[in-house]
């Protein structure tokens, strides 16, 4: 019997090798890659969150995309931070900053970012990971766990703070400096291998896939730097929603990697419960024309993120002219419930805080100075 068992997992084992996949570093973005995904918020998948194993079949061909992105990678030299980022590779540029990435053999690693904004308010900072944080593995294959985990301390003097941000924290009078610490903690578990189908043109739209299944803990904290050295402050003292920044936040996601693609097939990202999808983003094959692989031309769009959003969400508004703009956001009776009027051009983005909504469905609009809607969908607030 024990001879039969051992037989019987050696070519369990073998099948196993010879079936899945194994993912390369090949597949790491490279400076002048631009990687193209679609967004389907809230899809209806009640049997795509299969056990672990292999040999799966997992199938979003019915997705409807809610939206569309790109990301497009250069060189760091590009960047106006890179000298805050020794042994920097890559940067993507976009409206709210630049994130910075550190390329090896065996990893693709964010080491930081800058932002123009600190909880919603104009204020440029800089974070750096501490160690990097490593996005991307190699080689992947089934059984793989992987865990890590990285900080962000950023200390900021208070003279240096917006008069609006100083405000929302009690007792400014008694100190004079903040520090944010924000500690990630990270677990990959590849659980499963399998094919996976997401919409496009058929020669485009099934994957040989690995399942990796990610769960992300992130806690921010607050302190003050006063006579008593630094002391961390209770986050129910802040104002202005600023208490909806700290905290500890956990996200599952499963990503579904292949071998040759260098866009993640899809991240699919679960409830807080992990018992149903709130929102799926795929490999976008419908943005590259079948002419020549041609990039379809950019046409402005307004995108919420993150979507489905609790406390504060972010309008990233893409290729715009030059104009006044206005955003607006419908409850599902059609009343106003929000509105603003904004300077817009090109790539920028619109903050907004949602402590006072009630938990639903809301649409939101983007119009520019001659009343053209720029683009609208769907808003999930949980």
């Amino acid at each position: 019997m024990k001879n039969a068992l051992s037989f019987v997992l050696a070519f369990l084992c073998i099948f196993a090798a010879q079936a899945q996949i194994i993912v390369t570093s090949a597949t790491f973005p490279a400076a002048g890659d631009t990687l193209r995904y679609a967004q389907a918020l809230n899809p209806n998948l009640p049997n795509i969150l299969t056990p672990p194993g292999g040999g799966q079949a997992w199938d979003l061909s019915s997705l409807s995309a809610s939206n569309t992105s790109k990301t497009v990678y250069l060189p760091a030299a590009q960047g106006q931070n890179v000298s805050q980022y020794p042994g920097a590779d890559i940067v993507v540029i976009s409206a709210a900053g630049e994130q910075y990435y550190n390329v090896t053999s065996s990893k693709f690693e964010w080491m930081g970012y800058s932002s123009n904004t600190l909880f919603g308010y104009n204020f440029n900072v800089l974070f750096k990971y501490q160690p990097s944080l490593i996005e991307r593995k190699a080689p992947v294959q089934f059984f793989d766990i992987n865990q890590q985990t990285s900080n962000l301390i950023l200390p900021i003097p208070k003279a240096d703070l917006p008069p609006a941000l100083l405000l929302q924290i009690p007792n400014s009078q008694l100190f004079d400096s903040i520090r944010i610490r924000t500690n990630i903690q990270v677990l990959d578990v590849v659980d499963g291998w399998g094919t996976l189908t997401i919409p496009g043109p058929p020669s485009l739209s099934q994957y040989p896939v690995l399942r990796d299944k990610q769960t992300r803990y992130t806690t921010t904290t607050l302190d003050v730097y006063s006579i008593l050295g630094w002391v961390n402050i209770p986050t129910s003292s802040l104002g202005g929603g600023l208490s909806a920044y700290f905290g500890t936040d956990t996200t599952t996601t499963y990503r579904f990697l292949n071998d040759v693609a260098k866009e993640e097939i899809a991240v699919l990202t679960l409830n807080k419960a992990q018992s149903a999808v709130q929102s799926v983003l795929y490999k976008s094959n419908a943005m590259v024309s079948s002419v020549g692989g041609t990039p379809v031309s950019d046409e402005p769009t307004v995108r919420a993120y993150p979507n489905p959003a609790s406390d504060r969400v972010q309008f990233d508004c893409a290729n715009l002219p030059a104009g006044t703009y206005t955003l607006r956001l419908f409850d599902t009776a059609g009343q106003v419930v929000a509105s603003g009027i904004y300077p817009l051009a090109g790539n920028q983005s619109i903050s907004m805080e949602l402590s006072r909504f009630q938990k639903g469905i809301y649409c939101y609009r983007l119009e520019d100075g001659n009343g053209k809607v720029v683009g609208t969908n769907w808003l999930v607030v949980d």
